[in-house]
């Protein structure tokens, strides 16, 4: 017994001893000194990796982030942005509770100090300079990034319903909302606070998404058209939050929350669309039917109705946005009356889009939408007619078809070309969802061929989206495929690439088949290029047989896209790697420096020998990366790849596609 308590009294001396160590160490933390660093920083686009936010021109990029007792304190500076004669502010800047996204909960930053400045309407106002916010150092120096929602004048004007000229007073806040990510470059810091040890950097899914790629699985892709425009609405959020979501580190709670989420607006849809009064819907059906049936039938069965082969209907729609809630800016410049042609199982739908227009102190700012691409497990072009129409074919009457737009404001915005920068088509643009209320569809039409005189009298002032005989005979442009595959090849060159400086190669490369045009005649020679679409090019160069890869080994790369068997067929032998986590990340602009590693890779595995043709160096070669820097040395020493007129290679450049011809070319004529 005594020596239990003898026991208890040395264990309780011990501790008693440790006290005020342990009570000096808490001490210390609470007072650690405080540190100033100055932190690279780029506003970057919430869903798109590599691609800058629209308001990433109005970020100075340096932040100033302030460290004392286990906290960051970041402030931000920001400036007018200008684009299209106009003069642009960020107004309010949030941040995502506990850095959760998509989440529900936003905080707006502390302004620490306001500029005035020059308004849309050419008056002077208040506008942040410096705004703040504020977290926990360790989660902060282990975050990727950090998830905001940004509002900017010009954005949340073209987005609030004003007629007339505008001004300040009128202009609903947020409405114009952009998601975005922070991104700072925490190098030199991790190194400071870490005594030259950066600390491990978060694994990536930190939560178990078996569950969510479950769901998609079995609720995704819901069929049939007869349900109501809300239940459709709330699927759409549902369904594309998930998808978000697959490509994020999100916490259990939100990809549990994104599970229950969809099993329910899947629910919804499947009570919705279901029958009452034995079979008779009471409005719409868009079944075949055998008997008198209320409503309109779309595809109408034996019914004592004259048959036609094609029926036209006007059909309500709306531009919802592609990730978040809400409308897409594209809204307000949509015609909301679609029409669409229906014979057999195939459809022909007609949109309308007029310009986005906001007059601001004798100034208009105006958006005009001059491309529409459709993203129906491909990417393709469609058909652009009178009165900026616009139309496509499908195999069935969709209640939402997923678009990507090209809108000229947000070109000149992204490619920040008020400050000598050239103008990137298509660097801003948007992806949408036209939702169709087929609910409210209605018949107006029928003839034994389409395009008939009554079609657009309604809506569209009889202007014709297409001139084919037929219709529903679909064109290289048409097919439901990625344009990439199939637009026109050309031999003889483009319209947009006349008097271009890789003319010649562009005509090469696309006569040989190594790459494709966008279709309407046009290369578009100054887009960028995707990770995806340059091992494809590279595949064709090579001659690969795609029908020998039947399965991929990256989990965001689908085997049926048209990349998936070139990206496999690259993986196989060596010419890429993935980006971690088992993924590739396809659609991400290629910059310069990976296109370099990439194409020496391609030469090494198909066993092509150039020889050296000159001595290669650049003014920036120490920013190149130094897993890419042998290998841009060296294919620029073959001839392949060169600087910029000032002898820079600007490593973390985007590639175009005629930068990519250009190389493809030099290859062939090394």
């Amino acid at each position: 017994m005594k020596k239990k308590i003898m026991a208890w009294v040395l264990a309780f001396l011990i501790i008693f001893l440790q006290m005020p160590t342990l009570a000096f160490a808490e001490a210390k933390e609470e007072n650690q000194a405080e540190k100033t660093y100055t932190i690279p920083v780029q506003l970057m686009h919430a869903y798109n990796p590599g691609k800058a936010s629209m308001g990433n021109g109005a970020l100075i990029h340096e932040a100033k982030v302030v460290v004392k007792d286990g906290k960051v304190q970041v402030d931000l500076t920001f400036k007018g942005l200008e684009f299209m004669n106009m003069y642009g502010h960020l107004t309010k800047l949030f941040v995502y509770k506990d850095n959760i996204f998509p989440g529900t909960e936003t905080s707006p930053m502390k302004v620490i100090e306001n500029m005035q400045d020059t308004g849309l309407d050419g008056k002077t106002h208040t506008f942040p300079k410096v705004l703040r916010f504020e977290m926990d150092q360790k989660a902060f120096l282990q975050a990727e990034c950090i998830w905001v929602q940004v509002n900017v004048d010009a954005m949340d004007a073209l987005n609030s319903n004003m007629q007339g000229e505008a001004s300040y007073d009128k202009i609903i806040q947020g409405a114009g909302a952009q998601n975005a990510k922070l991104v700072f470059d925490l190098t030199e810091m991790k190194k400071d606070l870490e005594g030259g040890e950066e600390p491990p950097s978060p694994q990536p899914g930190i939560a178990d998404k078996k569950a969510l790629i479950k769901a998609i699985q079995d609720y995704g892709n819901a069929g049939g058209e007869a349900y109501t425009y809300e239940s459709n609405t709330r699927y759409i959020k549902a369904y594309q939050n998930a998808l978000t979501l697959l490509g994020l580190d999100a916490s259990q709670k939100v990809i549990n929350e994104a599970v229950k989420n969809l099993k329910s607006a899947y629910e919804g849809l499947v009570k919705a669309q279901t029958p009452s009064n034995g079979g008779n819907s009471g409005g719409n059906n868009f079944n075949t039917g055998t008997g008198n049936q209320n409503g309109n039938n779309l595809n109408p069965g034996n019914n004592n109705q004259q048959q036609a082969n094609v029926i036209t209907y006007q059909v309500p729609v709306e531009v919802l946005k592609a990730f978040d809630s809400g409308y897409s800016m594209a809204n307000n410049a949509i015609n909301h009356t679609a029409y669409v042609e229906v014979s057999k199982n195939q459809c022909r739908y007609n949109v309308q889009f007029g310009p986005m227009q906001r007059n601001f102190g004798g100034k208009t700012l105006t958006g005009n939408l001059y491309n529409l691409f459709i993203l129906d497990g491909g990417e393709r072009q469609a058909n652009q007619g009178a009165n900026n129409t616009w139309s496509w074919i499908m195999n069935k009457k969709a209640d939402k078809v997923r678009i990507k737009v090209w809108v000229d404001a947000m070109d000149h915005i992204a490619s920040d070309t008020e400050h000598g920068n050239p103008l990137i088509k298509g660097k801003g643009a948007q992806e949408a969802i036209l939702s169709l209320n087929w609910n409210q569809a209605k018949e107006v039409s029928r003839s034994g061929t389409a395009n008939n005189n009554n079609l657009f009298q309604a809506g569209f002032q009889n202007s014709q989206t297409t001139t084919n005989t037929d219709p529903f005979k679909q064109t290289e442009t048409q097919k439901t495929v990625t344009s990439q595959e199939t637009a026109i090849k050309s031999k003889t060159g483009f319209s947009d690439t006349n008097g271009h400086w890789a003319k010649t190669a562009i005509d090469y490369v696309t006569g040989k088949g190594y790459f494709m045009g966008i279709g309407g005649g046009k290369f578009a020679p100054d887009e960028t290029t995707t990770r995806g679409q340059f091992v494809t090019v590279l595949g064709r160069m090579a001659q690969v047989k795609t029908k020998d890869y039947s399965s991929s080994s990256f989990s965001d790369v689908a085997i049926s896209s048209y990349y998936g068997p070139y990206v496999e067929w690259a993986a196989k032998k060596q010419i890429i790697q993935g980006v971690g986590d088992g993924k590739y990340d396809p659609n991400r602009t290629i910059s310069r420096e990976e296109m370099a590693l990439m194409i020496r890779n391609f030469l090494k595995a198909t066993g092509r020998t150039i020889k050296e043709k000159q001595a290669a160096s650049f003014a920036d070669q120490e920013e190149i990366s130094p897993w890419a820097k042998d290998a841009v040395l060296e294919m620029a020493k073959l001839g392949l790849v060169k600087g910029t007129d000032k002898g820079n290679f600007e490593p973390r450049g985007p590639f175009t596609r005629a930068q990519v011809a250009q190389v493809l070319y030099n290859i062939d004529h090394h």
